[in-house]
């Protein structure tokens, strides 16, 4: 599905979801809106906005091309506890863990971030934002912070079948 069609079929589903959200926990980072709906996580609200937007700050510094990119396929990063996916076509949102999003580092947390935007388009893609900030570290860094993403985004075995 192109994303010119997400976006005009998703249209209904993000004015549903703005007015779902509407008076949750909500900042924006260089326009992307950073959501926090499910009141069980309503406390750790300000955390998430200061470490989103961290992370958001470190994915432009050291791979901007594909910090530009992110910004063209996410309009929301929602802190979300439900599990499943994390990536909604139609909401152009990313669904980012609290283990991820509270608990990890900003350049973790910044690939994290760059390989589910690329998720709109495909895996291969999502892979390729994420390498661009993973270029970026030295070599030990690389490895270490490659390895936590392709654990973290590993597809359970029933989603490959």
């Amino acid at each position: 599905m192109s994303r010119l069609w997400a976006k005009a079929i998703g249209a209904p589903a993000r004015a549903l979801a703005n007015r779902l959200a509407a008076g949750a926990p909500r900042a924006v980072y260089a326009g992307i809106d950073l959501l926090v709906v499910d009141p069980q996580l309503r406390p750790s609200a300000e955390s998430f906005f200061e470490r989103t937007s961290e992370a958001l700050a470190t994915a432009a510094d050291h791979a901007p091309t594909a910090f530009d990119e992110l910004r063209r396929d996410l309009a929301r990063v929602v802190l979300w506890d439900k599990g499943g996916a994390t990536y909604n076509r139609f909401q152009l949102g990313a669904l980012v863990p609290p283990i991820i999003a509270l608990e990890s580092d900003s350049t973790r947390y910044a690939a994290w971030l760059l390989y589910v935007s690329g998720l709109a388009h495909s895996r291969r893609r999502a892979w390729g934002r994420a390498q661009a900030i993973l270029q970026s570290l030295d070599p030990d860094e690389r490895n270490e912070v490659g390895r936590w993403l392709e654990s973290v985004t590993a597809e359970p075995e029933q989603e490959r079948r």
